[in-house]
């Protein structure tokens, strides 16, 4: 019984090898958000073992795809470096529009002042450009598949 086994899986592997590029895809993008070995192989009716090859080849892709998802849902919920920017921005305006109106003789501007520069050097420390990951292969052995990391 477990030779048949054995001889079953082979053949489903095979037969999930064989399937189109479309089902790498999904595979690709499923990992990216986090599924199990276990849920994508009963969702797209793959068996583990050839998930596994399949995720050994296609590292990058999905490294590249959870960048894509992270991004994705950091807009979404509104936790984007833009828009945690954006958000202390409009507070930067607004005290600068009450330290417009103020004339500097009351004692509570100096606590405004303070928040000015307090939400100004916060705002300069959120920037962050997303990473993207390939792989460059060249000529020369010491830069086969040499892993190279961009900002966008």
């Amino acid at each position: 019984m477990p030779v048949l086994w054995l001889k079953i899986q082979l053949f489903c592997g095979i037969i999930a090898l064989m399937k189109p590029e479309d089902n790498i895809q999904k595979f690709i993008e499923q990992r990216a958000i986090g599924k199990s070995f276990k849920e994508i192989s009963e969702s797209l009716n793959v068996p583990v073992d050839t998930l596994v090859i399949w995720a050994k080849k296609s590292t990058l892709d999905i490294s590249n795809q959870k960048a894509v998802e992270i991004d994705a849902l950091s807009s979404r919920y509104s936790v984007t470096k833009s828009r945690r920017i954006e958000l202390m921005g409009n507070i930067v305006d607004k005290l600068q529009k009450e330290l417009d109106t103020r004339d500097y003789k009351e004692i509570p501007t100096d606590k405004l002042f303070d928040y000015l520069l307090k939400y100004t050097s916060e705002l300069k420390k959120e920037y962050e450009a997303p990473v993207f990951k390939e792989i460059i292969s060249g000529m020369d052995p010491s830069t086969w598949e040499t892993q190279v990391t961009w900002t966008g």
